[in-house]
């Protein structure tokens, strides 16, 4: 999956502006400055993709590096160019920049509150035609993308075993590459068991998670399995879940649940 072009871009402003801004029509052509300002402390996601959609109208914005954290009132970056351009872009970059400061907020948090032995991973629960956008804020804020789509990994899930053969053929047809889906520890047994590189444990507590782990050590098939936990993991709990003996946890709430970063454009007198 490759990153988003100033075609995909294009195609963004032309849903706002269709056959023009009457509004800004307006307006006398003029050239004026505006700052994008953070009302909320957030981390900045997404700036390069702003740049790109303001260019398209011929304005100019300054660059902002991602992953930078920003106290509510900081101005991210400033934008130049005729005010019909500027107005025209405005909603359309704030939109994108929003959501990506959102989820690459979110993701600080959450890494923040994890051991650093234990990786923070996004999911593939992203919006249509954003998902290389959702997962780079993740990025952004700490976390990793681990799944890109159904193309880059072997997960084999609950719907997978029940309308497939055993799970131990499948393993066998992955060759060890398999990460296989549990719900309890007699299915993590024989997942491992079977021949499973990986375990995603789902919708298990975190004492779930912990028991599962701990017995898996205790027969010896702890060894080189790497053990994912996921399932309604969000900033309350990830914690708890980060230290239930895993390796990594994996949320959707991310960018399913995304919360934009509050912003503005402000002209500048």
């Amino acid at each position: 999956m490759r990153r988003p072009g100033r075609r995909e871009l294009a195609r963004f402003l032309a849903e706002d502006v269709g056959r023009g801004d009457l509004t800004g029509a307006l307006l006398p052509r003029k050239e004026v400055r505006a700052s994008i300002v953070a009302r909320e402390a957030c981390v900045v996601s997404g700036a390069r993709y702003a740049r790109q959609i303001f260019s398209l109208r011929g304005c100019a914005m300054s660059p902002s590096r991602d992953g930078r954290l920003l106290r509510a009132g900081a101005q991210l970056a400033r934008v130049r160019g005729d005010v019909r351009d500027v107005l025209a872009c405005e909603r359309t970059a704030l939109n994108l920049l929003g959501r990506m400061c959102g989820i690459a907020t979110a993701a600080r948090r959450m890494r923040s509150a994890m051991p650093r032995s234990v990786q923070l991973l996004a999911t593939r629960k992203t919006a249509p035609g954003l998902r290389y956008l959702d997962k780079e804020a993740v990025r952004a804020g700490g976390g990793l993308t681990h799944r890109m789509g159904l193309y880059d990994g072997i997960l084999v899930k609950d719907n997978h075993i029940a309308a497939g053969p055993p799970v131990e053929q499948m393993l066998r047809r992955a060759r060890g590459r398999a990460q296989v889906e549990v719900e309890s520890l007699a299915e993590a047994v024989r997942a491992a068991e079977a021949g499973a590189g990986a375990l995603l444990v789902d919708n298990r507590t975190p004492a779930q998670v912990r028991r599962i782990t701990r017995r898996l050590s205790e027969l010896g098939l702890r060894r080189g399995l790497f053990i994912e936990a996921s399932g309604g993991i969000t900033e309350r709990n990830v914690a708890a879940y980060s230290r239930a003996g895993v390796d990594a946890v994996s949320s959707g709430a991310l960018t399913s649940s995304v919360k934009s970063a509050d912003l503005s454009l402000e002209m500048e007198p």
